[in-house]
């Protein structure tokens, strides 16, 4: 028999309230967060593992904390279709997205896991101000949370090079949207692709003021808003 006593947790909408039951999961030991997988894909969760626990610990020196959970865990679950939801203290995640070998995946997949990681633990962290997607900014709050997990994963892993692989990739992804905008013609799809289009590019103006404004007034206006929602 096991007790387990969890602490209150702070007030959310019913629909994040979310329970996990499983008689498969095994949980990695780790102080900073909880990591559930398979049995047998312990050792290849170990690069997900570290990739959670370093930008957590990143956070918890550089950023206040959005709400007052103790413990944060990350599921790793087969063949989940990820949504990318956020629900307060849980992070999902599709088994096959994070696991790494070295002896079997390239340092291309390797890359791949430390972002999306570093995506998930951001949009965790800072989950108080992504819980309305309804709302007009959400757009913008979507792109900064892609930019403080950018920086957050290549202040981290340096010799990975991430914000300029980034900026890279999502370029030419915006000018492929550009290029296919007269393939959307109904009113509704032209509003999809218009979200589309400010979630992708909000980061790189946030970038790009990052580097027009010295680093001490954009990061104090990024603070602000943050606090201020």
């Amino acid at each position: 028999m096991l007790w387990i006593h969890n602490d209150t947790t702070p007030v959310m909408w019913t629909d994040h309230v979310t329970i996990i039951v499983s008689n498969c999961l095994f949980h990695i030991d780790n102080e900073i967060i909880k990591m559930w997988t398979r049995i047998d894909a312990v050792l290849d969760m170990e690069f997900s593992n570290n990739v959670a626990t370093n930008i957590t610990l990143l956070f918890n020196k550089t950023w206040k904390h959005s709400n007052n959970i103790s413990m944060v865990s990350h599921v790793a679950i087969p063949n989940f279709h990820d949504k990318g939801t956020i629900v307060f203290g849980l992070v999902f995640y599709r088994e096959t997205d994070i696991i790494y070998d070295k002896n079997l995946y390239s340092i291309a997949h390797k890359i791949e896991v430390a972002q999306l990681v570093g995506r998930k633990v951001t949009q965790q962290w800072f989950n108080n101000m992504m819980n309305n997607p309804s709302v007009s900014d959400f757009w913008f709050k979507k792109g900064l949370i892609t930019l403080l997990a950018t920086y957050a994963v290549n202040k981290m892993y340096p010799v990975y090079r991430i914000i300029n692989l980034f900026v890279v990739q999502n370029q030419h992804y915006s000018f492929n949207l550009d290029g296919d905008y007269h393939m959307w013609p109904s009113t509704s799809q032209e509003n999809s692709l218009l979200k589309i289009r400010q979630s992708i590019r909000a980061p790189f103006i946030l970038r790009m003021m990052d580097h027009a404004f010295t680093k001490k007034i954009f990061w104090k206006g990024i603070r602000s808003y943050i606090n201020s929602t």
